[in-house]
């Protein structure tokens, strides 16, 4: 039976309407990644400068005094005085055989632990937090004479045997995002403590799990006294920890922060071909069709659950050639990950570059053994420049107007020469997100800093299972600088140890915990692109600044000012509303304050 005209026309009217569909969808497809390459983000080479700042009396000095004898206190003196820089503080370093003038409304960092020696110093500083000053003791000396013969007026009665603790209780707000009761398993970074008992009047900020004292405070005169029961803050990942204490020792404690959260995905979007039959056993698919199908979806609705914005790290291939001539079989365009990049673009996440392969950019002859079934050192800096502009170029070829600005390097590993080949292939200035605390020289531990043309946004924390360990380093990160920079990879799920033996499904839910716990605890975090994180670093890292404190103001004077900028404040007051900035109340005596003008006065209240 032939149609009649007229079912024919209906037929090549909705035949039109679908092309015509189709057609509008593909432009419309295209705008966005057209428009998403025209927005990708230029990092800032530098920020204007301010001429002037507002002349306000700079009163707080902190004196960092340390004994050139003992090479903890080296260490810590060193870790210490970079915290002292970040947060641009007034300070002095000097030994204390050599010790500068304290006044009495001074701060006093003392990482000495044998005070006998110093016998005559130690009354000096003493007598000046008698007098009002305020001191921190970085390392408990339990078995010098001196200190126990002042332990008492510390507010210790009682000094037993060393141990190692691996637990870490907070019982008092020290620790931004920490609450009262939570109790953290340090496995792996275990500290040698005192077995300590304090009086009822100090104030205990944090214990172990059998209660004894981690960190108190007591007050000493007109002065006070804080002591930390403990060795770790020698190591970088304790950051957050100096910062808290130096939160406790006045009445009011002000500091700026980068506020930036990036979630980086390591080897994704890339063409892992992975074989592994315990996925396929579970799903009835190879690995590379489990990412595509079932973890890439899951990991779609999180970002969306969360307004996360993940930032992927691209490499082109796998393969372990290091001398031109530089190819693959397959083009990104046409590659099945294409649609992986554009659907981290379009959910204004960022795509940064890992390699034109996965072999790091490491120049010298040794790679430690760990390594060298994975990596060899690249013979020439110019192979290595001609790879990555090999890769950039294939990339560009799908995402034509999409710039790269920062790489993140395989395994976290990289030299000198590395990053003068990052510098070279990419232009300046750059981003390289290595390790924040990693294990020189192959995997070099970073600074948030500026350097050389190269903006420096290390990453802190990694993978799926949020442990305490994960829980430790990401809130030690947000309370010294503000940053939440987590790194995990596709093939967690396959990995027993970084899996921890679930299966996806419980994994799944890992990540459920690790965003819900960031969502309750920092309500002002927001996730950004690395590009933006780096922005944000560069208007910190340029940021100067004066405080003055008084009883019921904070003024802030500042040059070198960004449109906004944010700080957290500690204090026993309330904050109220003024003119320049707005903020959140975070917890008992922890503040959120965003800033928007160079000059502004905080406004206080009372007792909080």
């Amino acid at each position: 039976m032939k149609s009649s005209p007229y079912s024919r026309r209906i037929i090549m009217i909705v035949i039109m309407v679908v092309v015509i569909s189709i057609i509008l969808l593909l432009i419309s497809y295209n705008f966005f990644i057209e428009r998403d390459m025209r927005i990708n983000t230029e990092l800032k080479s530098n920020i204007s400068k301010s001429e002037k700042m507002d002349d306000i009396s700079d009163e707080r000095i902190y004196h960092l005094i340390y004994d050139s004898n003992d090479t903890l206190s080296l260490i810590i003196k060193d870790e210490i005085e970079r915290i002292l820089k970040v947060v641009k503080v007034k300070h002095t370093v000097s030994d204390i055989t050599n010790m500068r003038q304290i006044n009495d409304n001074d701060f006093i960092i003392l990482t000495v632990r044998n005070w006998t020696k110093s016998v005559n110093q130690i009354d000096t500083i003493l007598s000046r937090v008698s007098n009002g000053a305020s001191l921190i003791v970085t390392s408990l000396p339990g078995e010098d004479a001196v200190f126990i013969a002042n332990a008492h007026d510390f507010g210790i009665y009682e000094i037993g045997d060393t141990r190692e603790c691996e637990s870490l209780k907070v019982v008092d707000d020290v620790i931004l995002g920490l609450q009262d009761g939570d109790m953290l398993t340090t496995t792996g970074v275990a500290d040698l403590i005192f077995n300590i008992h304090v009086d009822q009047d100090t104030r205990v900020y944090m214990t172990d799990e059998k209660a004894i004292p981690l960190y108190f405070t007591k007050d000493y005169g007109k002065g006070k006294i804080g002591i930390y029961n403990g060795e770790n803050i020698e190591e970088r990942f304790y950051d957050g920890l100096t910062m808290g204490m130096l939160g406790t020792m006045n009445d009011d404690f002000i500091y700026p922060i980068i506020n930036s959260a990036v979630m980086f995905i390591d080897d994704w979007p890339a063409p892992l071909n992975i074989d592994d039959d315990t996925i396929y056993e579970q799903y009835g698919m190879n690995f590379d069709d489990f990412l595509k199908y079932i973890w890439w979806p899951d990991m779609v609705g999180l970002l969306e659950k969360f307004n996360i914005k993940f930032t992927g790290t691209f490499v082109l291939t796998y393969n372990d050639v290091q001398k031109p001539p530089f190819d693959v079989s397959e083009s990104v365009a046409s590659g099945e990950m294409y649609v992986h990049y554009q659907q981290i673009i379009t959910h204004g996440g960022e795509i940064c570059l890992h390699g034109y392969n996965h072999q790091p950019f490491w120049f010298s002859e040794y790679i430690d053994e760990s390594l060298s079934e994975f990596y060899k050192p690249w013979e020439s800096k110019k192979d290595a420049v001609q790879a990555v502009q090999y890769a950039i170029e294939s990339f560009n070829k799908a995402f034509a107007k999409y710039e790269m600005n920062c790489y993140v390097p395989p395994s976290n590993v990289i030299d000198e020469k590395g990053i003068e080949v990052v510098k070279e292939a990419l232009g300046t200035p750059v981003m390289i997100s290595a390790l924040f605390s990693g294990n020189p020289p192959q995997e070099p531990s970073h600074n948030y800093e500026v350097k050389d043309d190269v903006i420096y946004f290390p990453r802190l924390t990694s993978g799926s299972v949020f442990d305490d360990n994960m829980k430790l380093g990401m809130t030690f990160g947000l309370t010294s600088y503000g940053v939440l920079s987590h790194f995990f990879h596709p093939d967690d799920v396959i990995n027993e140890e970084r899996s921890g033996g679930m299966e996806w499904e419980q994994l799944r839910l890992e990540y459920d915990e690790i965003f819900g716990f960031i969502e309750e605890r920092y309500p002002f975090l927001e996730y950004e692109t690395i590009s933006d994180c780096g922005n944000n670093l560069v208007d910190w890292f340029e940021l100067d600044y004066k405080v003055l404190y008084r009883a019921d103001y904070i003024k802030i004077a500042s040059v070198n000012t960004p449109e906004e900028y944010s700080m957290i404040l500690r204090t026993e007051k309330n904050v109220l509303e003024g003119e320049g900035y707005s903020f959140e109340k975070l917890s008992d005596r922890t503040f959120y304050i965003s800033i928007t003008e160079p000059n502004i006065l905080i406004n206080l209240e009372g007792e909080g």
